[in-house]
């Protein structure tokens, strides 16, 4: 049966030894994914000390669950686009 690990697995060396030592078959990713969208990019291309890293303070996770724009500290373009449009439509929410 696959195993997929999961939370605070955004250190890429941290999680390919995880997958490497066998503790795991795959790493989910999600808050890391909205923290810096092109996270696997960078990786891929070595380029890790331009990762933008969460710092876990679940800004996300209240948005969510306030059902509002999601929001990251980190990320202050997070759902910024829809936003943005709104505004210049004339409308806030």
């Amino acid at each position: 049966m696959p195993v997929i690990a999961v939370g605070k697995l955004d250190d890429p060396l941290l999680a390919a030894t995880a997958v490497k030592d066998g503790m795991c078959d795959m790493i989910a990713l999600a808050r890391q994914f909205l923290c810096d969208p092109y996270w696997a990019s960078k990786v891929r291309e070595g380029r890790l000390e331009e990762i933008v890293h969460c710092n876990y303070c679940n800004a996300c996770h209240t948005a969510q669950q306030r059902g509002v724009d999601l929001r990251c500290t980190q990320n202050l373009n997070l759902c910024g686009e829809p936003v943005y449009k709104r505004i210049r439509q004339g409308r806030r929410r």
